[in-house]
């Protein structure tokens, strides 16, 4: 996904035209996606009705999950506890 305003520009190497087609032959890519996310990194509804790719078919090593993203929805807070400064009261 992508939520840019210029979504795909032209590099010394690579077109932005090239970029363009090579990330749409991507699976489940999607170039004009508007985010939803809250506090810059919680999933919204839009990222929530995103069907996620499964990694652990690349390797073991990753775990299917049912979201996109580090953290699934707003109760996902995993994070709090060695981040600082992403939600109010927090400092670092």
């Amino acid at each position: 996904m992508l939520s840019c305003s210029i979504s795909f520009r032209n590099d010394s190497d690579v077109t932005g035209a090239e970029a363009q087609a090579l990330f749409g032959a991507g699976t489940n890519n999607n170039a004009s996606f508007t985010s939803t996310l809250t506090n810059s990194f919680v999933n919204g509804a839009n990222e929530a009705a995103v069907t996620p790719f499964n990694p652990s078919t690349l390797n073991s090593f990753y775990e299917n999950v049912a979201y996109i993203g580090a953290v699934r929805d707003a109760n996902d807070t995993w994070w709090q506890g060695w981040t600082c400064g992403l939600t109010s009261g927090s400092s670092c």
